[in-house]
């Protein structure tokens, strides 16, 4: 009895083709956990009740051991980036916000920069989590500062931006405390910095949110498009 073997001469799949399977995988995959993670995410407008602090606010200066040590400790900051630091005397604003437009013309000041001093100007507000967030992972976000900002969550320095025009994302996670105990955002602004020969404002002039989700998550702006040009090279790609 004749047995016949069939052979599968079919060519292996090329390697653009195993790229192309791959790169399809794999934002597949990554679209299907966005869309779990849209439907756990919420989104919150941090723009109203901050208190704002035109000019800067020294630290008190740091004498003796127990004071040293204090200053070293996470969420210990002294001065206007302590948790109970007293703020009921600045003015309430509301975001975006601009404290150079405010102030008026000076000729001795910068003509680029619209005749405007721009210096040092203080922010701070304070907000409440539900027992429920807990598990949750807590991003705040800055989408523009001008220009230099160091910031503190609940007396721990958290971040510092060296950009105007570079937004943040700050997992504050770790620090922020639920239920009745208030959480207190401190943002130091330094505006003497110049980026560029336009206006550039001074503050928190952009929106600030703060972002719940699921602790399994794709990080803020973690997926993008990575263009990449291959160079033929007799027969071989580079």
């Amino acid at each position: 009895m004749n047995h016949t073997v069939k052979v599968n001469h079919q060519k292996p799949p090329s390697k653009t083709k195993k790229e192309f399977l791959l790169f399809m995988l794999m934002f597949f995959s990554c679209f299907a956990l966005h869309g779990r993670e849209g439907e756990n995410r919420e989104v919150l407008s941090l723009n109203k009740g901050w208190r704002f602090h035109a000019g800067d606010i020294e630290f008190p200066v740091v004498r003796g051991h127990r004071d040293s040590y204090n200053n070293a400790k996470a969420g210990r900051a002294s001065g206007a980036a302590a948790t109970h630091y007293d703020d009921s005397s600045w003015r309430i604003l509301d975001l975006p916000h601009d404290w150079a437009v405010e102030g008026g013309f000076d000729p001795a000041a910068n003509l680029s920069q619209g005749y405007r001093e721009r210096g040092y100007g203080w922010y701070r507000r304070q907000f409440r989590l539900p027992e429920e967030d807990k598990g949750k992972h807590i991003e705040l976000q800055f989408d523009g500062i001008a220009t230099y900002a160091t910031i503190w969550v609940n007396g721990t320095i958290l971040h510092r931006n060296w950009c105007g025009y570079t937004s943040m994302y700050i997992d504050i996670t770790p620090y922020v405390t639920y239920g009745n105990n208030l959480n207190t955002i401190a943002v130091r602004v330094d505006a003497h910095s110049q980026e560029g020969w336009w206006y550039e404002g001074a503050g928190i002039y952009r929106h600030t949110w703060l972002v719940k989700r699921s602790p399994v998550h794709i990080v803020t702006d973690g997926v993008f498009a990575n263009p990449v040009k291959k160079i033929l090279t007799r027969g071989r790609s580079l």
